[in-house]
């Protein structure tokens, strides 16, 4: 019998409906997993007409034209806070940064930048003895202000001009990582490039309150290069300390600025050179940690009590680790001022108590050679002996070294390198080529 199609069907059963649902879901789970996992085909089409690594460069280029635009912002707003300032090392005169009208621009001028902190005044990191001539591209002279000896910070007089005051980041607004923007100085004038700082770590120094030590090394920055933040703030000056790349905060530097306005600092001096406690030297004089004493100064405060050999553990109750530390010190001292000193001499400890002079007792004796040379046919003179603090010393000369060289011409004579170092002026040097066993480098021999 034919069932009649117009009686209704009977409805689905419970089972048959719940299959008909599972077998749904997962159609519609695995079409999704599809979809993350095989993108679609119009999607990749549309992806392969651009390679990936074309997109990769246009996002770099993107990226590195974005950064240009920002250090050029930066360079133009900063721009009359900043002037660069034309130097020469220390010449025989010898002293503090001064004016002497603009050094000869030969091989030794350097440029060094500066940070305008009032109308009239910048900062810089010079060396002592620095002379300073103009101020590039403006032809205006720089007249020294003040400077400080152990920092080298040198407050600077310049021509006045109309800009803005200078806005200070402190410390604590560093925050890291960051990218920043280096100042430094040229024959053109000053130029700029980004640099960035992955960490920042405060480390205490004497010469510099607040330093800041960046890990990863001195980034290829010179000492006194000027810091600024993208908005255009000033950040610190650049200096190198144990090796690695420091900034000098803003706020030590305008600090610094306000002390150098009232007048140089004064320094104390005992009369002393020190060097680094080698390993070597460690194991002869049986000390663990100090600065090995070179030169006494006989007119010096330490010519009673100290002598060559010495090595100085301390500075009052303060552990000294490298001759800097102990360099430092003495300088940060007040004149008349009595300082501490625990000294360890063949074994035995000492305490000694020094009076710092009441004024500076400037450079010992210009150093002898100090060099017993004996003569080798057709190589150049041997060294025999070398006497304590000459400048053979001070050259690290050691005997069994041979002179292969002077000042490039090959085998000189004994006679011949004793009367050039005799010719030289002051603060002048002779290179020196020599042979250490299988070694062979060049060394300064200066007359100090």
């Amino acid at each position: 019998m034919v069932a009649d199609p117009r009686q209704p069907r009977p409805d689905p059963s419970r089972e048959t409906r719940l299959l008909l649902l599972t077998i749904a879901v997962s159609a519609g789970v695995l079409l999704l997993l599809a979809r993350f996992r095989f993108p679609d085909r119009e999607r990749t089409a549309a992806s392969a007409a651009v390679p990936a690594p074309a997109l990769e460069r246009l996002a770099a280029r993107a990226t590195y034209d974005e950064l240009a635009a920002i250090v050029l912002e930066v360079q133009r707003r900063v721009a009359d806070s900043v002037v660069v300032l034309r130097v020469n090392p220390a010449g025989p005169e010898g002293g503090r940064p001064y004016r002497a009208g603009p050094p000869p621009d030969d091989d030794r001028t350097r440029f060094a930048p500066a940070v305008r902190v009032t109308s009239d005044t910048a900062m810089a990191l010079l060396a002592p003895g620095t002379r300073i001539g103009g101020v590039v591209g403006r032809g205006a002279d720089a007249l020294l202000v003040a400077a400080d000896p152990v920092s080298g910070l040198a407050l600077v007089r310049i021509r006045p001009s109309d800009a803005e005051p200078l806005e200070l980041r402190t410390t604590g607004a560093v925050n890291t990582p960051v990218y920043t923007v280096l100042v430094e100085g040229t024959r053109g004038g000053s130029v700029v490039r980004p640099v960035f700082f992955g960490r920042t770590d405060t480390v205490e120094d004497p010469r510099w309150p607040g330093l800041l030590l960046v890990a990863g090394g001195t980034l290829g920055a010179q000492p006194g290069s000027l810091v600024f933040t993208l908005d255009g703030r000033f950040a610190g000056i650049a200096v190198v300390a144990d090796r690695s790349f420091g900034l000098v905060p803003a706020a030590a530097v305008l600090e610094a600025a306000v002390r150098l306005a009232k007048g140089a600092p004064s320094a104390g001096d005992l009369g002393l050179e020190v060097q680094d406690l080698t390993a070597a030297l460690a194991s002869a004089t049986g000390a663990g940690h100090g600065a090995v004493v070179t030169y006494v100064n006989p007119a010096g405060p330490a010519a009673k009590d100290l002598r060559v050999g010495d090595v100085v553990e301390s500075f009052d109750g303060e552990a000294i680790v490298t001759g800097d530390d102990l360099r430092v010190r003495v300088a940060r001292s007040n004149p008349d001022e009595t300082v501490r000193l625990r000294v360890w001499r063949r074994g035995q400890p000492l305490e000694v108590q020094l009076v710092s002079a009441s004024e500076r007792l400037g450079p010992s004796a210009p150093a002898a050679l100090g060099l017993v040379l004996r003569g080798v046919a057709g190589v150049g003179p041997e060294v025999m002996r070398v006497a304590p603090n000459s400048a053979g010393a001070a050259a690290r000369l050691l005997p069994g070294d041979v002179i292969t060289h002077l000042d490039g011409e090959p085998a000189p004579s004994p006679d011949q390198v004793t009367r050039l170092f005799e010719s030289l002026p002051p603060t002048r040097s002779a290179t020196l080529g020599i042979r250490r066993g299988l070694e062979r480098f060049v060394v300064a021999l200066e007359k100090r």
